[in-house]
């Protein structure tokens, strides 16, 4: 285990980890996020055999709003390990995390491009075929880049050149910022880009954990959701947005991205109790369109039993989001002992905790 300030970036862990041979097996894509923020809202990065951030926690240290401080985890405190672990911080200010590190590896990175349809006939299949594994899927071309990493003895090799890669980032983001100004060309783009000009590139490359299962480049600022399904429901939900994107008639010019994982027991995770599938759904300089594409997904997802990311844009109060969390109550419970004069209450606190906030 390892003991880490609340404020340090997950970028500045993986830093010093690596001077011992050490890394983390649970990586997001970006890592420029403090650690206590990544655990607190349940952020996560994509292989079914693993949970979440907030399972590697052993203990945190937390500054209640009575002004206590508390060691909370498996040894001490333990009633409230569950409710500390993704709590939005909202019982109080965490200062101190003890994680799970392991010993560093290799990672094997294979990407195959697949048509859409191919990969839902056999989605089950694509799931477990990695012990990490992540999706690109693009809705307009019908396209879906499928990412597939393993732990390899293999030396690093074949690694892209890193100012290329970054200069391949600013082109793209060129074309998504000048398309996002004519909706009716952004369709016929994306085909383009996905079948001509190597947007979906596939790749054959061995290197250490955190320069392949975190996404290499700062990314531009832009608006993302992410919407959390029962696994057994991940092809009804693609099917579902492909048909809120067509009715809508959007033009979408970023891709969504798809990623699982593994259920935990933090009772505000939006894994509990089971597996997941996370949806994350991009616009790039396409503000305006938040409300009719994010929330039209949101919408139609409730019915399949969607829960939120905490850290990214959802509707949802607190009358939906009770009944998604089993331990809702409990989790209240723990608020009201450790917070009882809100002090840990603001804007987005009040929308989704309102009875307690």
């Amino acid at each position: 285990a390892c003991y880490i300030k609340a404020g340090t970036t997950l970028e500045e862990i993986l830093a010093v980890l690596g001077k011992y041979k050490l890394t983390l097996d649970v990586l997001p894509s970006v890592v420029e996020q403090t650690i206590a923020g990544a655990i607190a809202t349940g952020t996560h990065g994509s292989g079914i055999s693993h949970k979440n951030l907030a399972a590697l926690v052993h203990s945190v240290q937390i500054v209640t709003g009575r002004g206590d401080v508390l060691t909370v985890g498996q040894n001490e405190n333990s009633e409230l390990f569950e409710a500390v672990k993704v709590s939005l911080g909202t019982l109080g200010v965490i200062t101190q995390v003890t994680l799970q590190a392991v010993l560093t590896f290799n990672v094997h990175e294979r990407t195959e491009l697949m048509a859409l349809d191919d990969m839902l006939e056999n989605m089950d299949q694509v799931i477990h075929s990695s012990e990490w594994i992540k999706i690109w899927m693009e809705v307009h071309s019908g396209m879906a880049l499928v990412f597939r990493c393993n732990k390899t003895t293999e030396k690093p090799r074949d690694n892209p050149s890193r100012l290329l890669e970054d200069a391949k980032m600013v082109l793209f983001e060129g074309v998504q910022w000048f398309i996002s100004y004519f909706p009716s060309i952004i369709p016929t783009t994306m085909k383009f880009l996905v079948h001509y000009m190597d947007a979906f590139p596939t790749v054959d490359r061995v290197d250490v954990p955190e320069k392949v299962l975190c996404i290499p480049h700062r990314l531009a600022l832009h608006p993302e959701a992410e919407i959390v399904v029962p696994i057994q429901h991940t092809v009804k939900a693609i099917q579902i947005i492909r048909n809120v994107v067509k009715r809508l008639d959007l033009g979408l010019n970023f891709i969504t991205e798809v990623r699982f994982v593994r259920g935990d027991s933090a009772w505000l995770s939006p894994d509990y109790g089971q597996d997941y599938c996370h949806f994350s759904l991009l616009l790039y300089g396409q503000e305006r369109m938040v409300h009719k594409y994010f929330y039209a997904v949101e919408d139609e997802l409730l019915a399949l039993g969607a829960r939120q990311h905490w850290g990214k844009i959802f509707k949802s109060t607190e009358n939906e989001l009770e009944d998604l969390y089993p331990k809702w109550n409990e989790f209240m419970a723990v608020k009201q002992r450790l917070d009882p004069d809100k002090v840990f209450c603001n804007a987005f606190l009040k929308r989704v905790f309102p009875s307690v906030c």
